[in-house]
């Protein structure tokens, strides 16, 4: 059970740093971002990927320290 959780860690870890990525590139290019005109939204969005990943990552990071858990 622990290799999945560490997956998880893994694959969150990737979801916060795309999140992080686009944020970014958002901020950087806001005059070249024809797909998304509104970029208060398309921002507010990427937030929510940010947030959620963030939490996961937390949450699966919580469960791989808890051994007990683990082993049942």
């Amino acid at each position: 059970m622990s290799n999945l959780v560490s997956a998880l860690v893994a694959r969150y870890n990737g979801d916060v740093m795309v999140a992080r990525a686009n944020i970014q590139n958002l901020l950087s290019n806001t005059n070249g971002v024809a797909d998304h005109p509104d970029v208060v939204a398309t921002l507010d969005q990427l937030i929510n990927q940010l947030a959620s990943a963030e939490e996961k990552l937390s949450t699966a990071l919580k469960l791989e320290q808890d051994k007990e858990f683990l082993q049942d």
